[in-house]
């Protein structure tokens, strides 16, 4: 009896746990092992910044550790920002994935988003 309880409790726990990833996904940190491959990528966003000033308004999205360390960058451009609903805001602290072709930025992966599909959050 004693086994068939603990197992529905761990059963159950797990069921409610927060999901930190999807199927397939990668982490952050294994990011820059897949260069110029269409991947998704998935992690806590750790810190992030909006630069009105910088050509095409970029923002920032860091995931694993906050910038200047940060493990993986999502970016999204100023012309495709509007559908994100303040995401610095929103997803701050948040688990994420982010689908697309990972670029070296400067030895940093990087993912340009440009649709709000290549975004989920968990």
């Amino acid at each position: 009896m004693y086994r068939i309880y603990f197992v529905a409790v761990v059963i159950f726990i797990t069921a409610c746990a927060e999901q930190t990833s999807v199927p397939g996904s990668i982490s952050p940190s294994a990011a820059s092992n897949f260069i110029a491959q269409a991947k998704t990528v998935c992690g806590r966003v750790s810190s992030g910044g909006f630069f009105d000033k910088l050509p095409g308004k970029p923002t920032y999205i860091n995931l694993g550790r906050p910038f200047p360390n940060q493990e993986f960058t999502i970016l999204i451009l100023g012309e495709n920002i509007e559908p994100f609903d303040m995401p610095l805001v929103r997803l701050h602290e948040k688990n994420i994935c982010v689908t697309g072709s990972i670029q070296d930025a400067g030895g940093v992966p990087l993912i340009e988003v440009i649709s709000t599909d290549q975004l989920v959050e968990l």
